[in-house]
């Protein structure tokens, strides 16, 4: 018995020996943990008299360490400083910019539809502006370019006008492809045509066609075949005409060969003028059946 006991008094302290391990372990790297994640601060001392060393010591200030993240946000500051010191700069201002190749338009009008005065340069689009200027019917190509610090170029092509129109009171200047844009006073003599009534389709898109190239066409080769001819007129009904000369409304329609038309309409007229006859109208509108009255 007495051997027993000792065993279990032996076998008793062995347990607690090592609870006591266990915990004073776990205590150490608790402690050990805490130390970890305390935060280090910096001693400050400040010293009062150089003669008797006397010192005094502040509390302890903790020590800040700069992440990544305040650095991204320092770079975002400095950035968003750069950008508005480049956007309201004065210097970078675009001015009244420099336009070649106007004869129609004039400089302030392409400038205005440009849009570009008093724009930063950093946010000119040069091809934004291109396709502005190729809205307008009177621009046929347009070139911009973006000199250092903040000038503009603009170098355009007109569309050319070859004929005059007017219709319905408003006088409009047509170019080869039919398209037309509003006539102005130059020194620009050009072929005019007036219409008895409303015919040129004008529409909301000013690059569409108004009337059909082959009108213009005719009346284009009509006033190389009349030199004389100073105003020519269309109607509906027949088409291309003008007043002649000899005081009667000659037509020629909207279509056909009009140099054949024009031999046959030459050969009425020398037959007509033989026999002295003065007729009111005179059309060859139908090439195989020409007539007057």
């Amino acid at each position: 018995m007495t051997l027993d006991s000792r065993a279990l008094r032996t076998e008793a302290g062995t347990r607690t020996a090592q609870q006591r391990r266990v915990h004073g372990n776990a205590f150490t790297q608790t402690a050990a943990g805490s130390r970890r994640r305390a935060r280090p601060r910096r001693k400050v001392v400040l010293p009062v008299s150089r003669a008797d060393g006397a010192e005094v010591q502040l509390p302890a200030l903790p020590v800040v360490r700069h992440g990544r993240r305040f650095i991204a946000l320092v770079l975002m500051a400095g950035v968003f400083l750069l950008g508005f010191y480049l956007l309201t700069n004065p210097r970078y201002m675009a001015g009244m910019p420099v336009v070649t190749g106007e004869t129609i338009l004039t400089d302030v009008q392409v400038s205005s539809i440009a849009s570009v005065r008093g724009k930063c340069i950093f946010l000119v689009d040069p091809e934004a502006v291109e396709a502005q200027l190729e809205s307008y019917p009177e621009v046929a190509s347009a070139r911009v370019r973006l000199k250092w610090p903040a000038e503009v170029e603009i170098e355009i092509e007109e569309r050319e006008p070859v004929i005059s129109w007017t219709d319905d009171g408003r006088v409009w200047w047509i170019s080869d492809d039919g398209i037309a844009f509003l006539g102005r006073e130059t020194s620009q003599t050009l072929p005019h045509l007036v219409s008895s009534e409303s015919y040129l389709q004008i529409t909301d898109d000013p690059l569409e066609p108004v009337v059909n190239p082959a009108i213009v066409r005719a009346v284009q080769n009509l006033t190389i075949a009349m030199p004389e001819v100073q105003e020519f007129t269309f109607n509906p009904e027949h088409g291309l005409g003008f007043t002649d000369p000899h005081g009667w409304q000659a037509y020629f329609g909207m279509g056909g060969d009009l140099t054949q038309k024009m031999v046959v309409y030459q050969a009425v007229v020398s037959r007509l003028l033989e026999n002295e006859y003065v007729p009111e109208l005179v059309s060859v509108e139908q090439i195989t059946a020409p007539y007057y009255r």
